[in-house]
């Protein structure tokens, strides 16, 4: 509205009544200010810090932007950056959100901390999911929020006030005993069941290497002593100088070696690496397959564990340091981001040391 200064009355803050349209500009100038106020009242009930641009945004709203709209629009910004599995798991965490809300949008500032409470407790109360699992679904959410943040769509992320809970999880691994054992067990000579024995124990002795980077592996990586790859996760580039028995594992699998062929030959010949989806999904059917018969080469060892290709990794990790090797060197073949994820193997190996010293008793 625009106004000639003679017409404002800068005591009563108000249009003079010689203007023209004097009554109707300041039933305007009231209703603006009502709103202020409104805001105002809202904001501080809330009892949290906001910025002072919030309380005008009330005048010229911005257009609406809800969490389910949001959350899509993340998904799709990170589509080629994000691995398919992380996607998918997010798609997984937007749907049961939208479950949540009946497919009823909320907007995003409607995410506060009472709001993560409730579905904390629909999390584990209708659905029945365990604290870790809870704990990854609510990070997704921080992950939208934090990008909404940037953005500048809400004022604070509720996740500064609100904590994500996790328990330490039960970790499977195989003892020197039982690895033993595992490969003892008599199978067919070039069996589906022994090449898949052959690529867990390469995994158990060669830095638990992660099922989706051995799949993948091709001729190229391996220069007849060192595996060399960037691993599918974290993108870190690896080099693993391989013990004799995984040399010998990989030494097993065939003469002919053309460099762009897989090395242990369990994904068709034609998949392009690419082709996210595709190998994505090739992966994941290979995974089933092989966790079915290490579970029934597990039990032919007479091994009473839940054996999955994953305890591959978690043995690797336990043997390396009860061996001797530096925990910091056990981080690094892991590619963890930090070593607090490696310190949980630590853990393990002191607590076999104390049930050890029971010997003293």
């Amino acid at each position: 509205m625009y106004l000639n200064p003679k017409d404002w009355d800068e005591k009563l803050q108000r249009v003079k009544r010689s203007h023209n349209n004097s009554a109707r500009a300041n039933n305007l100038i009231a209703q603006k200010i009502a709103t202020i106020s409104e805001e105002i009242l809202r904001l501080e009930a809330e009892a949290t810090p906001y910025a002072p641009s919030r309380v005008f945004q009330t005048l010229e709203p911005s257009p609406f932007v809800g969490f389910l709209e949001f959350s899509k629009r993340v998904i799709e910004r990170n589509r080629h950056s994000y691995a398919v599995g992380s996607l998918n798991r997010v798609r997984a965490v937007v749907s049961k959100v939208s479950t949540y809300l009946c497919g009823k949008e909320i907007p995003l500032d409607a995410v506060t901390v009472s709001w993560l409470k409730d579905y904390e407790s629909y999390l584990k109360g209708e659905l029945g999911n365990k604290v870790n699992t809870v704990g990854a679904n609510l990070k997704v959410i921080r992950k939208v929020l934090n990008d909404a943040l940037d953005e500048g769509l809400i004022a604070q992320n509720p996740f500064d006030r609100f904590s994500i809970r996790s328990e330490p999880s039960d970790i499977e691994y195989l003892t020197e005993e039982e690895l033993e054992a595992f490969i003892n067990v008599p199978l067919p000579e070039g069996s589906r069941q022994a090449q898949h024995r052959d690529l867990y124990v390469f995994a158990c002795f060669a830095g638990g290497i992660r099922i989706s980077d051995l799949l993948k592996m091709q001729w190229k990586n391996y220069d007849g002593e060192r595996i060399r790859l960037i691993t599918s996760k974290t993108s870190e580039p690896l080099s693993i100088r391989l013990p004799s028995v995984a040399q010998e594992i990989v030494e097993r699998q065939g003469a002919h070696r053309e460099l762009s062929e897989y090395i242990f030959g369990l994904l068709s010949g034609d998949l392009e690496l690419g082709d996210k989806s595709a190998v994505h999904l090739a992966v994941v059917r290979q995974t089933a397959l092989i966790n079915k018969n290490l579970k029934q080469i597990a039990k032919l060892a007479g091994i009473d564990k839940n054996i999955h290709f994953h305890t591959s990794r978690h043995t690797w990790a336990t043997r390396a340091l009860r061996k001797g090797m530096r925990i910091e060197h056990v981080s690094k073949l892991l590619t963890h981001q930090s070593i607090k994820t490696t310190q949980i193997y630590a853990k393990i190996v002191n607590a076999d040391l104390d049930e050890a010293m029971n010997v003293f008793n």
